[in-house]
């Protein structure tokens, strides 16, 4: 909840100025429960939902949240972020 009205807030500060700024989210954790979700589909659901409260088509870092390179070896998979 917080990190939602935090994204929320960062977008309206930034919203007039996106040119002026860099944007950085992270994704990973399955909708706020604290689990691991590497599947490409909850990635861009996660994604799409930080777009949305940061009021922008495109961020300019994406980090994954813990991810290991254990986890990206299994098949964590965000070759798509970027070719959409």
């Amino acid at each position: 909840m917080i990190e939602r009205r935090a994204l929320g807030r960062t977008g309206l500060a930034v919203v007039d100025r996106r040119r002026d700024c860099h944007l950085f989210t992270k994704c990973g954790h399955f909708e706020g429960t604290g689990r691991d979700d590497w599947r490409a589909k909850s990635l861009e659901r996660s994604i799409a939902r930080s777009l949305e409260r940061l009021r922008t088509d495109h961020v300019d870092l994406l980090q994954l949240h813990s991810c290991s390179e254990d986890d990206l070896r299994r098949g964590a998979d965000a070759s798509w972020v970027g070719q959409r």
